[in-house]
């Protein structure tokens, strides 16, 4: 804006420079001349913001001026403009299209509170290979020994017959322990969790249902009693999980560890171990704990362990990691196509460019700027085209519609 105001008042100068070269050349003595250039041109700050007010709507009509004659040109070659449409847009789609499953999958955060706080824990063993499951011996050690996990449970998963839901039908039935869902951050929508009485062996059997397993089987009606028999065994329906809660596994049921079998082994790697990391506490900080600990179990039982050291990682990084490799590897084709494309379209204006260099060269020399004289082609694809009869001169602020016509 500064420069415009710095452009206007050189203009207004200017005017007032050359009236009084004439008053001059009248015969008239230099103060009287300049006096009367002034009287003549009138008001000097009217006249500043008027062709202010000229110039903040000028570019609103050359857009609209631009786009006409873009119209006109696109239409004038169709072929052109639909071969380098379909061409700009299938790379564009492609794009952004993969960007879009990237974003859901690997950038988009779990639907868990602070999720990137939540890790699974893997054993290593003696040859360094990371293993999923976990003893559960080493699991209450870790529990027990580290700091660095707000909480930690371990889960299983197993397909099991389930009766009293309508028809018989196999689903997918996790197995999980106390602090699962302090682990997840998720509460029941209707009902409750395990109470700590329902937590130990030969307790009442209990069970929570996925939101679609309920809907399917009692649409939206609330809790009222209801059981159902899992392997067979009958158990009571708690509560309710929230519609899209289906970990571990697509889970659509989730039944107590504490009251299942025991597994007293270090060497039985039965369920996989999820847990959360405490606030204030970064995931490195937490997995070089948890290492400290699992090497130390490894000095104290020997050969009665398999696990040599352990490690913390995210759990969006585990869910993912299958298909990671192989997402980023579209994403990066996908903008390599979408930049072969940009380049055979600018390839196609080049060459559309170089049939209109006399007409380019004369409207340069008719005192068009570049910037004006390209415009339009940035608009419809071409370079080079502009339009003739409305040059863009170097002073444009010259123009006898921006100034008082008073010469």
């Amino acid at each position: 804006m500064a420069r415009r105001d710095d452009r206007i008042a050189e203009e207004i100068a200017f005017h007032i420079e050359q009236q009084t070269a004439k008053h001059i050349a009248a015969g008239m003595a230099p103060e009287d001349a300049l006096r009367a250039a002034r009287l003549k041109f009138g008001g000097v700050v009217q006249a500043r913001e008027a062709t202010a007010d000229e110039l903040r709507g000028a570019w609103l009509r050359d857009l609209s001026r631009d786009l006409r004659i873009a119209g006109r040109s696109l239409a004038r070659v169709p072929s052109f403009s639909l071969t380098a449409i379909l061409t700009i847009g299938l790379g564009i789609g492609a794009a952004a299209a993969m960007f879009t499953v990237v974003d859901g999958v690997l950038l988009r955060p779990l639907p868990y509170p602070e999720a990137d706080r939540i890790v699974q824990l893997f054993q290593i063993g003696d040859t360094g290979r990371r293993g999923a499951n976990v003893s559960e011996p080493n699991f209450v050690d870790w529990q027990a020994q580290t700091r660095g996990f707000a909480a930690m449970a371990e889960t299983t998963v197993f397909r099991q017959t389930v009766l009293g839901a309508g028809e018989p039908q196999s689903v997918p039935v996790a197995i999980v322990s106390q602090g699962f869902f302090d682990v997840m951050g998720t509460r029941p929508a209707r009902g409750r969790w395990f109470l700590p009485e329902e937590l130990q062996r030969g307790a009442a059997p209990v069970a929570l249902v996925g939101a679609r397993f309920w809907e399917r089987w009692k649409g939206d009606r609330p809790l009222s009693g209801e059981s159902i028999v899992i392997g067979g065994v009958s158990h009571a329906v708690i509560g309710v999980m929230p519609p899209g809660f289906d970990y571990p596994r697509e889970a659509a049921i989730w039944t107590p560890r504490e009251q299942g079998f025991e597994s007293p082994s270090r060497t039985a790697h039965n369920f996989r171990v999820v847990a959360r990391v405490r606030p204030g506490i970064d995931i490195p900080a937490a997995s070089a704990e948890l290492s400290r600990v699992s090497r130390a179990l490894k000095v104290r039982y020997g050969s009665e362990t398999m696990m040599a050291d352990a490690v913390a990682v995210p759990i969006l990084d585990v869910m993912t990691a299958g298909v990671r490799p192989a997402l980023r590897l579209l994403l990066a084709a996908s903008v390599l196509l979408l930049l072969v494309a940009c380049t055979n379209v600018s390839n196609l204006l080049v060459a559309r460019a170089a049939s209109r260099q006399r007409e380019f060269a004369l409207q340069l020399a008719l005192g068009a700027s570049v910037g004006r004289m390209t415009r339009p082609g940035r608009a419809s694809g071409d370079s080079s085209r502009t339009s003739p009869t409305t040059p863009t001169t170097r002073r444009a602020v010259r123009s006898p519609s921006m100034l008082p016509n008073w010469m």
